[in-house]
């Protein structure tokens, strides 16, 4: 869908979970759905982790019909049976969680709207403190934005305007919306994601700068009914070796190779057009994508890169590109950062390494260059 886009970022601060954990930060997601009648829809998404695990407690959202909740596993489509316990959700989960294995589930709830929205003129109030990761508030037909407290995106779905903000903090956000009467016109064309619903996102652990080595991991979601393969098109500057797929959902390794253009074309939904030259790496899933459904992946691999190298002066240099939500890179132990030409959250991981974290709203690909120096013992 094109997208009307107004790229701007809301600020935040990294936890320590979320620095141990290089997938965290922006995985949730939440979503207000505001209507002409007296209840808002509230749609949450959350993932679970923990070898061993049956079941998750997902707390209501303030005012909400909680007995009218129900959870949906995004994998397959199918709803979760769930019971509500207190002020929250019982959701069981149908199985246990494997070592390696991640649920992902869909929280649908109806609450009351006064709680969320107030009218304010001829207009309304959107206020509240949202949840951390990446949030999307639909306006109600015939509405505008008229101000906001945080910086947002928009769009346009099924005519209405819809607003994105990415939220990578550990606490909730007050968010103040002015809604006005209006006409939000039809799509515009624009360049690029509505970042709120994209859940794409990349790590890079900086390794031997000498040999221009670095390992990456880029996470995808597969949502085309009936697709039963990966595909992801190399950079033409990467040599890569030992790629692993992970399906994330069900926590095992996928059979994986990297093939030229004309072999990856020969595959049902491969990606179009692709460069007579280019590198494509394959994975098998094993099943077609469901309808109602999709797949979580992580394609892990090293990559030889000129791009990254270790300078005359012993510093290190990294030129790459931020073209996801969220990019993280992890420098190597006993480096200190020197220059970086775009903002990023540090932190430490549990081995002392410094973490880095992007959070680009955009849909352009600003260049990074990042420099640093071994620290002196």
């Amino acid at each position: 869908m094109r997208e009307v886009l107004i790229v701007l970022l809301a600020a935040g601060s990294v936890t320590a979970a979320a620095a141990e954990d290089p997938f965290r930060l922006l995985a949730l997601a939440t979503r207000y759905e505001i209507g002409d009648g007296n209840e808002i829809r509230i749609v949450s998404d959350r993932i679970i982790q923990g070898a061993g695990v049956e079941e998750y407690r997902f707390s209501l959202s303030p005012a909400s019909a909680g007995a009218e909740a129900a959870a949906v596993d995004r994998a397959s489509g199918s709803a979760l049976s769930s019971t509500v316990v207190g002020d929250g959700l019982l959701i069981s989960l149908g199985r246990r969680l494997g070592a390696r294995a991640e649920r992902r589930l869909r929280i649908e709830e109806t609450a009351d709207r006064s709680r969320y929205v107030r009218p304010r003129g001829e207009g309304l109030v959107f206020e509240h403190a949202v949840p951390p990761g990446r949030i999307t508030v639909l306006l109600p037909p015939g509405a505008v934005l008229g101000s906001s407290n945080v910086p947002v995106q928009t769009g346009i779905q099924d005519g209405r305007l819809k607003l994105g903000i990415l939220h990578p903090g550990a606490e909730p956000l007050p968010v103040r919306l002015e809604i006005e009467p209006g006409d939000p016109g039809e799509t515009r064309v624009s360049e690029g994601d509505f970042r709120a619903e994209d859940e794409r996102n990349i790590v890079y652990w900086l390794e031997d700068a000498a040999e221009n080595r670095l390992r990456l991991a880029l996470e995808l979601l597969l949502d085309a009914p009936g697709q039963a393969h990966v595909f992801s098109v190399l950079l033409p500057t990467d040599r890569i070796l030992d790629p692993v797929t992970l399906d994330v959902d069900r926590g095992v390794e996928l059979p994986t190779r990297i093939v030229s253009a004309d072999e990856a074309a020969a595959i049902p939904y491969a990606p179009t057009p692709l460069p007579d030259d280019a590198r494509v790496l394959v994975a098998d899933l094993g099943y077609a994508v469901p309808e109602g459904g999709n797949a979580r992946v992580r394609l892990y691999q090293t990559a030889i890169n000129p791009g990254y190298e270790l300078l005359p002066d012993g510093d290190l240099r990294l030129l790459r590109f931020l073209a996801r939500p969220r990019t993280r890179i992890v420098l190597p132990a006993a480096w200190d950062l020197t220059s970086l030409d775009q903002p990023a959250l540090p932190s430490r991981d549990g081995a002392g390494r410094l973490v880095l974290d992007f959070v680009h709203a955009g849909g352009d690909r600003p260049s990074l260059t990042l420099t640093a120096r071994r620290r002196l013992e």
